[in-house]
Formats: C-alpha cells, sequence, structure tokens
C-alpha cells in the first residue's frame, strides 16, 4: 500500500508555499487523491529535500501506532463514565440484593421462633418432627451456598 499523506502538511513539512505544490498538481506533475499524496511521487517531485527521507516515514510511522493504541483502546476500555454508571448499577443491585437476603433472614429466624413457640403446646410426636424440622432448617442455614 502507498504511503499517503495530506498536501497541507507536505507543504509543511517541505517548507514550500502551497502555491507552488498546487501548480505542480494543475500540471499533473503530482496527483493527489482525496486531498492526499503519494510519498513516492513527492520524491520525485523535490529529491534535494532530505526531509521527505525520513519525515514521513518516522511520522506515519508514529501515526499508525497511535492510531492502533486509540483504537485498541476505544475497542477494548470503556470510557470512565460508562465504568461509573455500571459500577453504580451494581453497587445499586448489591443494596437490593443484601436486603433480600436479610429479608429472608428475618423470614427463617422467625419462622423458628414460631416453630419453637409450637413445640411448646405439641405432644411427643409431633415435637420430635418440630425438632426434625428445626435441624434441617439450621442446617440449611449453616450450609455453604
Amino acid at each position: 500500500m502507498a504511503q499517503t499523506i495530506e498536501v497541507a502538511k507536505a507543504v509543511h513539512l517541505l517548507g514550500i508555499k502551497r502555491s507552488q505544490l498546487q501548480k505542480l498538481i494543475k500540471s499533473g506533475d503530482l496527483q493527489t487523491f482525496e486531498g492526499k499524496i503519494d510519498v513516492e511521487e513527492l520524491k520525485a517531485c523535490f529529491p534535494s529535500t532530505a526531509l521527505l527521507a525520513g519525515a514521513f516515514e518516522s511520522e506515519l510511522e508514529f501515526i499508525k501506532k497511535a492510531a492502533y493504541s486509540n483504537r485498541v483502546q476505544s475497542a477494548v476500555l470503556p470510557s470512565t463514565e460508562d465504568i461509573t454508571s455500571q459500577l453504580h448499577q451494581t453497587q445499586v443491585k448489591l443494596l437490593v440484593e443484601k436486603q433480600k437476603a436479610n429479608k429472608y433472614l428475618t423470614t427463617v429466624q422467625n419462622l423458628l421462633t414460631y416453630i419453637s413457640e409450637l413445640r411448646s403446646d405439641a405432644d411427643e410426636n409431633d415435637k420430635k418432627v418440630i425438632d426434625k424440622i428445626s435441624q434441617w432448617i439450621l442446617q440449611q442455614m449453616n450450609s455453604k451456598p
């Protein structure tokens, strides 16, 4: 792929007037495409300019690396606003889940209290059943998720 440079940048790097470059373009000695000039054609038109030899290539390499870095960052990293928004949403979800967990814990504790109260009025067979249910609930509460 041919290396190209914008007309304005070529004028700046060559240290010439834009009108001089425009004359070469109008005469057909220099071709442009979408406001850009082929670096090899510039070298042919300005062979004594040492600036072209290294400046274009090093600048183009720098631009390519910077563009790649920017493209990777924008493709991989979300914006600060997106991260902040996602963090806030996650914090809200966590708070809601903690509230649910506390509600469930309170409900189970109240259930155990209620079962204990029922036990005091129960006969021996019912007490055994109530004890088994209470033990099962406690085992479930103490087991790891």
